[in-house]
């Protein structure tokens, strides 16, 4: 949804923009930043747990007999 709003742009300019709006609005655009990563974190965790046991829900992977 960000890239069809803001189209291509430079890893600097966002960058630079967020910075602009957490000055403005520390609590919200950090607080909403940190809130995502940790949600990322806690995915890719389960991600490798998933991997470490071989275990795939069903609709994933290999068809079931």
């Amino acid at each position: 949804m960000m890239a069809d709003l803001l189209g291509p742009l430079d890893p600097s300019i966002l960058l630079s923009s967020f910075q602009q709006l957490g000055r403005q609005h520390p609590m919200q655009t950090y607080g909403y930043i940190a809130e995502m990563l940790k949600k990322g974190a806690a995915i890719l965790q389960q991600e490798q747990l998933k991997r470490k046991m071989g275990f795939l829900p069903p609709g994933e992977g290999a068809s079931n007999p």
